[in-house]
């Protein structure tokens, strides 16, 4: 159940360039990045943002410390560009919950599989609030 591949776009791996879409009524590229770690327990992603509700780097790791694929809850490490906290997971359905409190206040991550993507939903400190994390194809 607590494995973050259950919960992030199939065919994710570390090395694959990704687009980094806003969701307001429509996906619409705000950036690019890298997925620098995909493992059962941990999933990093390097990129930048550039739109008019937010810019900036984009380095967001989760890890599931506990690494215990039988469990739905536990605990777990968010890095959020360069700042590292504990936190708790929640398995909720189809979508991972993540909660940390980072320096400037508390953040709710949701990770969920959508088609051939990643939904990441963010909400409390952090902003963008909702991006999809889609291969580059050529």
């Amino acid at each position: 159940m607590a494995k973050l591949t259950n919960f992030i776009g199939p065919n994710t791996k570390a090395g694959q360039s990704e687009e980094i879409d806003a969701v307001i009524l429509f996906h619409i590229k705000v950036g690019t990045g890298k997925v620098t770690e995909c493992s059962d327990y941990a999933l990093g992603f390097n990129g930048e943002v550039s739109s008019t509700f937010w810019s900036g780097n984009f380095n967001i790791k989760f890890e599931l410390t506990d690494q215990n694929p039988s469990s739905n809850n536990g605990p777990c490490t968010v890095t959020f560009n360069g700042q590292t906290t504990t936190g708790s997971y929640q398995v909720d359905g189809n979508t991972l919950v993540i909660t940390a409190n980072l320096s400037n206040g508390q953040e709710v991550v949701k990770l969920s599989r959508s088609d051939n993507y990643t939904e990441i939903n963010l909400s409390g400190a952090v902003t963008p609030p909702n991006i999809i994390l889609e291969p580059v194809t050529a």
